[in-house]
């Protein structure tokens, strides 16, 4: 096997056991505390390395491994610890005196020694040796804690002070791999702890050349006298424990590039192991966490499970990253909470709860970005809401159709949207760009109930042309001149805005050219077929603004004042000691913004009345400019809402989907999932 992984453990005070036997006969499991642990240590049963190091040794005439646990009646001890001061009498280590043994007897091998187990990493070890889809191990990390300095003395008699270098070499027996010993992290102050990771990426380094086969190593992550929370009371954790362990993990897969993880919480501190999970994650692409699941041992075999974190992510992962994302969906961050949103709709993620309220937030990003449609952010949160703990079945907008939207209000929420997260520069260009989407409304969606679209392609004469006989010529778009009486910017514009609420129709024809190779369609309608290669209603928008670029009337001189006209207005209305709000946006386009002008630029669309102060919490929608221009399109009332209350009951509808998102939850079988066409934008 080409590829290996790194295990990594964490161990406490019961994960080494000794066999030993009741009074009624019965074989069991027994956790050793801190005055057994001295006394074999006091009687050479483990030999203390005598190099300075925390490195233990088993007397192997004395005392042994037991790797078989198919005689056990209990797999773990009952509560209590075996005192071999209490029970040892005689030379003898399986105590013939059994007027002294209380409750239990130690089980000696056929060799009259002591059997320790174990028992927590054994199942593992077995269940690695014979899964034929998980990599041996190449590296073994053991996390340990040896604490000999603290005043509390209940504390120091629970610390596994031997048993991280004992529980190394044992599991570097199983995997054929060198025990290198300990790798010692000194405390050195917080502004230096990126010496831990260069240090034991140095010394991975050398250990790896020394044994190419593989070397297990255990590490103290706590020693001296240090507790396992946090300097002040409001820290969960000692974080200099945390970036010990994490300058080994990381040291560890850049030494051991590609490999995956095996993680194994099952001793040490609760409240490590998450955090051990996360760093493991961080750093490597799959990690495979190891659990005991409660279970009914009937046939005296561990309920193992070796699980793939990223296939079933853990409930607590679930609820911290939905967390994040109503707080980036709260500042209008919709890609960052689509990022956050990849990890649970990855194809590996098995969790369909977790894909539900995924796929909505991935789905409104990609609307608000302009890469996915209406109807298929219907749908998707349509599906989440219909899992939610607490079901909703409002739509997020009152629009049912992409063709009933005007494309006004998308590009509305833009703005908003970059202005919570304080993106400015987006902003601004999402600003300027309303006037062009809001005209191109007018003139495409709100003025017509019909479309605009070039005859059917024409048939290829065979005569013509042999190799594609019976093939049709591609329609291609042809540029639409404004209409001789109204070649001017000022007239053409005047005459579309004028028939506002009257005529939808007749003002589009009477500024269009009759001489165009265009058809009515009354059967099609714009949005529909925003694929075709140019659309009618941009095609004018353009003309419109080359016509305006191209003479000295400006906006502000027409008659009429549609609330388009006072946008436009605003746009290009010269700041006393700045230039017009239009002009930042072509200096973001064809040059640099400096911090200076970007903060310029934000004070120059306040004063224009653009956009609100910076502490509002809404800071373009409620602005009277972009009010009076949504509603110049005449919606219906149910779709005619203030633009701030649609936004709202968006980014609403998305965090109640967040929030009541369930963690477990069992599709139905017999309702048919419905499939809804996806409409491209």
């Amino acid at each position: 096997m080409s590829k290996r992984s790194i295990l990594i453990v964490t161990i406490g005070n019961t994960d080494i056991k000794v066999l030993a036997k009741t009074k009624a006969g019965k074989t069991i499991l027994k956790n050793t505390n801190d005055r057994s642990r001295s006394y074999l240590e006091k009687n050479d049963h483990i030999k203390k390395a005598t190099n300075g190091t925390g490195d233990y040794i088993l007397n192997e005439n004395t005392i042994t491994w037991n790797n078989d646990l198919s005689n056990l009646d209990y797999l773990e001890a009952k509560p209590g610890f075996v005192d071999f001061e209490d029970i040892e009498r005689k030379p003898c280590v399986h105590c013939k005196n059994k007027s002294t043994l209380p409750t239990t007897e130690l089980i000696a091998d056929e060799d009259n020694r002591i059997q320790l187990v174990a028992s927590k990493l054994l199942p593992l070890v077995e269940h690695i040796k014979q899964a034929e889809d998980i990599d041996l191990p190449k590296l073994v990390m053991v996390l340990n804690t040896d604490r000999p300095e603290l005043d509390d003395k209940s504390l120091r008699q629970k610390e596994p002070y031997m048993f991280g270098s004992l529980l190394t070499r044992w599991l570097c027996e199983q995997f054929n791999l060198s025990y290198v010993g300990q790798l010692a992290l000194p405390s050195v102050p917080s502004e230096q702890h990126a010496f831990y990771e260069s240090c034991t990426k140095e010394t991975l380094k050398s250990w790896q050349h020394a044994a190419p086969e593989g070397i297990g190593f255990f590490v103290n992550y706590l020693d001296g006298d240090q507790l396992a929370e946090g300097h002040c009371k409001d820290d969960p954790v000692l974080r200099l424990a945390l970036t010990r362990i994490q300058a080994c993990i990381q040291a560890a897969t850049e030494t051991y590039p590609d490999s995956n993880i095996i993680y194994s919480p099952g001793g040490g501190f609760a409240k490590f192991k998450p955090q051990i999970e996360a760093i493991c994650e961080l750093y490597t692409s799959k990690v495979y966490s190891w659990h005991e699941p409660e279970a009914e041992l009937s046939d005296n075999k561990p309920g193992e499970a070796l699980s793939d974190t990223h296939k079933f992510p853990s409930p607590d992962v679930s609820y911290r990253a939905r967390k994040q994302c109503i707080t980036l969906i709260k500042n209008g961050n919709f890609q960052g909470a689509a990022a956050i949103a990849a990890f649970f709709t990855d194809s590996k993620n098995k969790n369909l709860c977790d894909k539900n309220w995924a796929a909505a937030i991935t789905e409104a990003s990609l609307w608000l970005q302009g890469r996915s449609g209406l109807e298929a952010l219907h749908q998707s949160v349509k599906k989440a809401q219909n899992t939610a703990v607490q079901n909703s079945t409002k739509p997020i907008l009152p629009f049912k159709q992409e063709s009933e939207m005007p494309n006004t209000l998308w590009a509305a929420f833009r703005v908003e949207a970059a202005l919570r997260q304080g993106n400015i520069q987006d902003a601004i260009r999402f600003c300027c760009d309303i006037s062009d989407i809001a005209l191109q409304d007018l003139v495409g969606c709100m003025q017509s109930p019909a479309n605009y679209e070039l005859k059917p392609p024409v048939k290829i004469d065979s005569k013509q042309d042999k190799n594609n006989k019976g093939k049709k010529k591609a329609a291609k778009f042809i540029s639409l001149p404004l209409a001789k009486e109204h070649t001017s910017y000022t007239d053409a514009l005047t005459t579309l805005i004028s028939d506002q609420g009257h005529s939808k129709k007749t003002s589009i024809q009477k500024i269009l050219t009759k001489e165009g190779n265009l058809e009515l369609n009354t059967n099609i309608k714009p949005r529909e077929n925003s694929d075709l290669v140019g659309s009618l209603a941009l095609n004018i928008v353009c003309e419109l603004r080359q016509a305006a670029a191209q003479s000295s009337v400006t906006l502000k001189d027409l008659s009429q004042s549609h609330p388009l006209q006072m946008f436009e207005i605003k746009l290009n209305e010269p700041l006393e000691g700045r230039g017009t709000p239009r002009h930042y946006r072509n200096q973001i386009t064809h040059g640099f913004m400096s911090e200076t002008e970007t903060n310029n630029a934000e004070q120059a669309f306040i004063d224009s009345k653009l956009w609100a102060e910076k502490d509002c919490n809404t800071r373009f929608l409620q602005q009277p400019l972009i009010m009076d221009l949504y509603c110049s399109f005449h919606l219906p009332d149910a779709q005619n809402q203030p633009l701030a209350e649609l936004y709202r009951h968006f980014t609403d509808t998305l965090i109640a989907i967040l929030r009541n998102a369930p963690v477990d939850f069992e599709p139905k079988s017999d309702i048919p999932e419905q499939k809804e066409p996806v409409m491209e934008r």
